[in-house]
């Protein structure tokens, strides 16, 4: 019951409250009132409960940003391409996201990181840099013969995105 109330505080609220306060706070409601406040809030929602994935950002800095086909087919193939790395789990979701979309713009020559993309991912384009680097360097740990990745980015349907020479950032 108190689960989905904790996590919409804590994706509401930039500065969580502290597990003592919310139980604190969660004490002072009955327990019918906040089973009622729990269904509201899952009919509000409509049942869709998701956790936050790289390709959800990925799909929100696309909007943002407004990127072309071949942008989008980039950085999808950048961001599938680090599901293969265990040292890039340490990366938030967010972060991924926002390093396969500075690598892709970067990749086409314009400019890697926009004020969009600033605005909404909350992340300077040093921050995100430091992302891509890590992100570039697992990528070429790994031979794109070896991965059904690579396969499916070479395909025409994703515009072939996985024989783009990828520069360093």
């Amino acid at each position: 019951m108190t689960k989905s109330i904790l996590s919409f505080c804590r994706a509401i609220i930039s500065s969580s409250l502290s597990v003592n306060k919310f139980v604190l706070i969660l004490a002072s409601f009955p327990h019918a009132k906040m089973l009622t406040m729990e269904r509201q809030i899952l009919q509000t929602l409509e049942y869709k409960l998701t956790i936050p994935s790289a390709h959800m950002f990925l799909a929100r800095y696309i909007e943002v940003d407004d990127a072309n086909k071949s942008t989008v087919q980039l950085a999808s193939y950048i961001l599938d391409s680090t599901l293969l790395s265990y040292k890039l789990l340490r990366y938030c979701p967010s972060k991924l996201a926002s390093a396969a979309m500075l690598i892709a713009r970067n990749t086409q020559g314009m400019h890697p990181w926009s004020c969009a993309l600033a605005n909404c991912a909350q992340y300077c384009e040093a921050d995100v840099v430091i992302v891509a680097r890590a992100v570039l360097a697992e990528k070429a740990l790994i031979g794109p013969e070896l991965t059904s990745v690579f396969r499916k980015y070479s395909r025409s349907v994703y515009g072939c995105v996985a024989n783009t020479d990828i520069p360093n950032v």
